[in-house]
């Protein structure tokens, strides 16, 4: 695929070849979707999107899964996850494009995953990667002005983030879920998306909280991280502990 890309920035004016390129990505996103038959709409997809705190929030999501007994797959910045086995992510993006995504749903279910948990971009949205994924819950964490040379402009970084929105409005899942931070200025944009069910959560709602009360809380946490160097065991966990 990327011999054929090289041979066509080659011999195709460039005007042409990037005026192409959105046509080219929407039909690669849907010929992944086709290959695979549509996976997405065999297993339970929860997708994060945002500026802030996509990542952590799919590990949280992920982990809470992983407490109650639940066989989950993960794919998000830092690395790939199919049931018990875990890839890191070397991409240098957090879409990978190529029917990577569909091939990804695949294996979860062929692994028995119960649920997906996808960490969604808007470079990948510009790429069409969100597309032909039905989802099941999004999650948006903010907005903030950052990746905009990407876009050219804020408005489309933000509109970019709304196609993500668009996807789980046009799912054929039953009780789709929107959950929005309403603590972001652009919050209602997210919440005016059709979806049988939309919650809203704050700060606000941890009230009241303190240093006392967050250190009561993650006293003695574990973290598990996985370690992809051959020097040391694939899992190791990391305790937490907060001092007065």
């Amino acid at each position: 695929m990327e011999k054929i890309l090289e041979i066509g920035r080659k011999i195709i004016p460039t005007k042409i070849f990037h005026m192409a390129q959105p046509v080219y990505h929407y039909l690669l996103a849907f010929a992944g979707a086709v290959y695979y038959g549509f996976p997405s709409r065999k297993i339970f997809v929860v997708a994060v999107t945002g500026t802030k705190g996509k990542t952590t929030v799919t590990e949280i999501i992920n982990k809470i899964l992983e407490e109650t007994g639940e066989k989950t797959a993960l794919l998000n910045t830092i690395h790939f996850k199919v049931g018990d086995k875990y890839t890191r992510n070397l991409f240098k993006m957090t879409m990978p494009g190529r029917f990577f995504i569909q091939r990804f749903l695949r294996s979860a279910i062929k692994a028995n995953c119960k649920y997906a948990i996808l960490e969604m971009t808007s470079e990948g949205a510009k790429q069409f990667r969100h597309k032909f994924i039905s989802l099941d819950t999004l999650i948006f964490t903010n907005i903030a002005p950052e990746h905009i040379e990407a876009h050219g402009s804020f408005e489309n970084y933000l509109n970019a983030k709304l196609k993500i929105a668009k996807t789980l409005e046009s799912s054929l899942k039953k009780n789709r879920t929107m959950i929005v931070n309403i603590d972001d200025k652009y919050a209602p944009k997210f919440l005016d998306i059709k979806v049988d069910k939309k919650l809203a959560f704050s700060l606000a709602d941890a009230k009241p909280y303190s240093s006392k009360f967050f250190k009561s809380i993650f006293y003695n946490i574990k973290i598990y991280i996985p370690v992809f160097c051959k020097s040391y065991p694939s899992e190791y966990v990391v305790y937490i502990k907060f001092s007065n």
